[in-house]
């Protein structure tokens, strides 16, 4: 160290460095949005279809935004971490089929496009239905709605592997069920209660968003493969 320089001034040198900056800030985003998304997944748990309106009221710009990322993120891995053998078939749609680190990271990646497909579906059929959708908020209700299927499948998988039989298959099959039709009702009621589509509307964009959301993935399994 130089005679003249302070001995605080290598540490301020530090400290003013931007890139640790901009490091320390965006993990100080981060740890927040998990906070966030962990205070929106309590809100939820219990009535997902009935508590999105106000899950999504509770959070606003930045931090709606957060947690959509963080509930995408979570779905993306638990779809990943469920492209084995027993969800081949329902994988393949994603292009996710096969095994090994790099099926499990391709199947996070389509995951990941698919559920941004399914808010892009939001905002798209949004104001052709009567409704207000931004881009933040399309995400939340997308991810939100995914969120419990991923879930399934990772638990469906679970069941598969360690219960080797028939009724394995069975449990597996009804995980997949709740989930689906749990994909269903929240993200109906997310149409409703925040893109503000009133009810026979919405029955109609529900499948719609679906569909131009499984097109995508389609379309993006296709390109991969």
């Amino acid at each position: 160290m130089n005679e003249n320089q302070h001995p605080d001034q290598g540490g301020q040198e530090g400290r003013a460095n931007p890139y640790a900056q901009h490091a320390q800030a965006a993990a100080e985003r981060a740890r927040a949005a998990a906070q966030d998304a962990l205070g929106a997944a309590r809100r939820l748990v219990t009535n997902p279809a009935g508590s999105i309106g106000e899950a999504h009221a509770s959070l606003g710009g930045e931090r709606l935004l957060g947690v959509a990322i963080v509930f995408a993120v979570v779905a993306a891995v638990c779809f990943g971490l469920a492209s084995s053998r027993a969800m081949a078939g329902l994988m393949y749609m994603m292009g996710a089929y096969g095994s090994g680190v790099g099926a499990f990271f391709k199947a996070v990646l389509s995951s990941l496009i698919g559920i941004v497909a399914v808010g892009g579906g939001i905002l798209i059929m949004a104001p052709l239905l009567g409704g207000r959708a931004n881009p933040a908020s399309s995400l939340f209700i997308a991810a939100t709605a995914m969120l419990p299927l991923a879930l399934a499948m990772l638990l469906a998988w679970i069941v598969g592997s360690v219960l080797r039989n028939q009724l394995g298959f069975i449990l597996g099959m009804m995980l997949m069920l709740y989930g689906l039709c749990y994909l269903v009702m929240v993200l109906n009621a997310g149409l409703r209660q925040v893109v503000g589509i009133d009810e026979r509307r919405a029955a109609l964009g529900t499948p719609t968003v679906l569909a131009i959301a499984m097109l995508v993935m389609w379309l993006v399994g296709q390109l991969l493969n």
